[in-house]
């Protein structure tokens, strides 16, 4: 079993730096670089997977008229960073 004390040591940081999302997201940054690269590619893939479900579920959640006003949203920054480049 892996002991994040044996990764990062703790007192490094802040403790009060995990009460900010911020703050918690550098120290898990801190603890991913000091792993192996084969268990942070597992990792990087079990992420993946979810954002893929979870974008699929929040589909079906949304009812026609809400999705329509998300793809004009989407279209009107697609053709807003087009004007921009020309």
């Amino acid at each position: 079993m892996l002991d994040a004390s044996s990764i990062v040591s703790v007192p490094e940081y802040c403790p009060a730096a995990c009460l900010t999302p911020l703050g918690c997201a550098a120290i898990i940054f801190a603890v991913a670089k000091k792993l192996d690269p084969r268990v942070l590619k597992a990792l990087q893939e079990l992420g993946r997977q979810g954002g893929l479900i979870g974008g699929k579920a929040r589909a079906r959640k949304l009812d026609p008229e809400q999705r329509r006003e998300i793809a004009r949203k989407a279209a009107r920054a697609r053709w807003a960073k087009k004007t921009k480049k020309t």
